[in-house]
């Protein structure tokens, strides 16, 4: 009877629907099938070891219908790679750095090899058919993966040992200095999971401040574009095109991934947001399917009918296509990555109605040349303005020609004497030139040594005074410091002497 009055009902159309509980919503193992889950930070997710490596699978083919793998990798440092280079002809591949440094290489046929250090935040595209592999060089690394189509967990299923931990170590803490890299003649017989040895690839240790080639690169110091389609490109942390939307609260969004980018059907972003009242948040229902992947602070989301959320650092929720979420954060800031299927996801949809924030180019220190020196002598005359130091080098054409070939002559014949500037590359100098916002000047020889510090005065110049000043300056050095190496820093705007001992 009981049956009959339930078919009875499904006939009219009438749901019945049974009250979702957070305990359903939270699992340790993606599941076999797509449907709304959070997975917490170290929670045994297919997890298996290869090497010292320990690979977590948080979404997987199963779990989302193949539209992407979202893993991570954590390990100890090692002295080898974690992986035979190797490319891959159907999937395309992401790296971002969770946390502690790794290193990451990528050649895209016969283009120049490209090397990046990657520090928390950085990100690493490796599109099909690039070869690729990497180095985990912290005690403590978490490298997060995604990777398109999904099903790619195969691989390492095939090559691992499964693993379980009841503390939720982040890797083994076992003392090694292995890795995942794999016997070549194992390697290739992998082609059934997509992947072929690239064994002639020799990864370049040519790096300068985290990069290979230096020129051009901004790796940490300018603008990072997402690059060419179909060729790798790496985005420094905060140094990628950003977005900023006010309509549901402040959220910052940066774009890691595109359809022009990659030429690939799926988006990745890290999106940023201030804290939000729920009211004040819209509800998405996405035909792709998505994840979000907290990077720092505290994340609250509400997926289908069950209860909300909370997510914290390295949690993923994972929404499947056509179920109804709402997110937003309680705190007064939070940082997500986010992955999705198709180009109509949340941070496509923010983008679209955002305004572009600009990255302001962090300043650049060269060494000085001779070419700067005019410029070197209008910006000190510029700073140094107060009354005390105009009556000692009054602002005169005479006292200009006597400060520039002061400077002139010590750079060329005073090897000891180093100058360095620091340049803004975004703005000129009358001569088309980045110009120069600052310098300074290092004396490193002893007094005895460099002999007068000054040549004679010029005729503008109080010569008593200066006399009386510098030369006052020079004897409280010798009695402070005697005969012990030392640099003296001198502030003349206010006319005092400031000893810095024992620098070197």
């Amino acid at each position: 009877m009981l049956t009959s009055s339930l078919l009875l009902l499904a006939s009219f159309g009438v749901c019945l629907v049974q009250s979702a509980t957070l305990e359903e919503l939270y699992l340790h193992n993606a599941p076999s099938f797509p449907r709304p889950y959070v997975i917490p930070h170290y929670a045994n997710s297919h997890a298996v070891t290869i090497g010292d490596q320990l690979y977590r699978f948080t979404v997987t083919g199963p779990s989302s219908d193949n539209a992407f793998t979202l893993m991570s990798t954590n390990a100890p440092s090692s002295g080898a790679l974690g992986v035979l280079p190797h490319i891959h002809k159907r999937h395309s591949e992401n790296f971002f750095n969770l946390k502690g440094r790794f290193q990451l290489w990528a050649q895209k046929g016969a283009d120049e090899q490209q090397a990046r250090l990657l520090t928390q935040g950085d990100y690493g595209s490796v599109p099909r058919n690039t070869t690729h592999t990497f180095q985990i060089l912290d005690p403590d690394t978490e490298m997060v993966g995604v990777v398109v189509p999904g099903g790619f967990e195969e691989l390492f299923y095939a090559l691992g040992t499964n693993y379980t931990s009841g503390t939720d170590t982040p890797f083994v803490p076992a003392v090694s200095n292995s890795s995942s890299t794999s016997d070549p003649s194992i390697i290739t017989s992998l082609q059934k999971f997509d992947v072929y040895a690239q064994l002639d690839f020799e990864p370049r240790r040519d790096l300068v401040n985290g990069t290979a080639p230096v020129d051009n690169s901004n790796w940490h110091t300018g603008d990072n574009a997402l690059g060419t389609s179909g060729k790798p490109y790496f985005v420094a942390n905060g140094y990628g095109p950003k977005y900023l939307s006010s309509k549901y609260g402040y959220q910052v969004i940066q774009p890691l991934v595109t359809k022009q980018a990659q030429d690939a059907n799926y988006t990745l972003s890290t999106i940023s947001l201030s804290r939000q009242t729920k009211d004040n948040t819209p509800t998405y229902i996405l035909p792709g399917a998505a994840a979000f992947e907290v990077l720092e602070g505290v994340l609250m989301i509400q997926i289908g009918n069950y209860p909300v959320a909370t997510l914290y650092t390295g949690d993923v929720a994972f929404i499947p296509v056509g179920v109804a979420f709402t997110y937003y954060t309680e705190v007064p800031f939070t940082k997500l990555l986010y992955v999705n299927s198709g180009s109509n996801g949340v941070d496509s949809q923010l983008i679209k109605g955002a305004k572009r924030m600009s990255t302001p180019n962090p300043l650049v220190l060269e060494l000085a040349t001779i070419e700067d020196i005019p410029a070197i002598t209008e910006l000190w005359f510029t700073v140094f303005n107060d009354p005390g130091m105009r009556h000692l080098i009054p602002d005169t054409p005479g006292a200009h020609e006597w400060f520039t070939e002061a400077n002139r002559t010590d750079m060329l014949t005073k090897p000891y004497q180093k100058y360095i500037k620091v340049v803004d590359a975004n703005t000129k100098d009358t001569q088309g030139r980045a110009r120069i916002v600052a310098y300074a000047k290092w004396d490193l020889a002893m007094p005895d040594e460099r002999g007068a510090r000054f040549p004679p005065w010029h005729g503008d110049m109080p010569g008593q005074d200066c006399d009386a000043f510098f030369g006052g300056l020079e004897r409280a050095r010798r009695r402070v410091m005697g005969d012990r190496k030392h640099y003296c820093k001198l502030d003349p705007r206010e006319l005092t002497a400031y000893l810095l001992c024992d620098c070197c």
